[in-house]
């Protein structure tokens, strides 16, 4: 399958599968099962399959500074719009803390470098720490899988701001996939050649994980 439309269809089936999963959680507000499918199935598996085998073969390149074919916009986005800080703020905002980022090696890299990759770098940074975020919230559940809404003005406070928080979270994913699908993406593929860009599918379809 071309690499293209492997990513893109993951998307779609991520967008999709988070929807459901979020009806079911939010109605019976419970959200540690919610929280772990976020880390295993976008973050653990798409994000870093995504920097495992796309940005590790384009980072050598010097052309990478040439960009993609709206990659002027959506820096300037960025810059006005940034995930990074959007997550911060929304996290501050619902828990009192300030989180930074935990830049892998090669994503630290590429922030000093102003790499292209810092873009969708901090996309998948910032949905990580959304949820250390709703992690945080839910630490007040102790040894129970649910917040009782009921129960207390803070547990229906705490409720809200967890669907709150994955309103941001979601938000940011289906900018970040858009990007990924105009630019990125189709950037990529003109650094590579046909023979390595067939490869890194094969090894991404090679490691697919059932995301239901």
């Amino acid at each position: 399958m071309d690499l293209e439309l492997l990513i893109s269809n993951e998307h779609k089936t991520l967008l999709k599968l988070f929807d459901a999963q979020l009806g079911v959680c939010s109605s019976l507000e419970s959200w540690r099962s919610f929280i772990a499918w976020c880390f295993d199935c976008l973050e653990n598996n798409h994000h870093r399959k995504e920097e495992e085998f796309i940005f590790s073969a384009v980072r050598p390149d010097p052309r990478i500074r040439a960009g993609g074919p709206l990659c002027t916009l959506y820096f300037d986005q960025q810059m006005i719009y940034s995930s990074m800080k959007l997550a911060q703020k929304t996290v501050k905002d619902l828990t009192g803390q300030q989180l930074d980022p935990l830049w892998t090696e090669d994503l630290k890299a590429d922030q000093v470098s102003n790499s292209p990759l810092t873009i969708p770098g901090e996309d998948h940074e910032a949905g990580r720490i959304l949820l250390r975020g709703a992690e945080i919230l839910i630490e007040s559940e102790g040894q129970y899988p649910r917040l009782n809404k009921s129960a207390s003005a803070e547990g229906a406070k705490k409720q809200e701001a967890l669907r709150k928080l994955f309103s941001v979270y979601r938000d940011i994913q289906v900018s970040h996939f858009q990007r990924e699908e105009n630019c990125f993406l189709k950037m990529c593929k003109t650094l590579l050649t046909a023979e390595r860009w067939q490869e890194i599918s094969a090894r991404i379809l090679a490691s697919y994980k059932y995301l239901g």
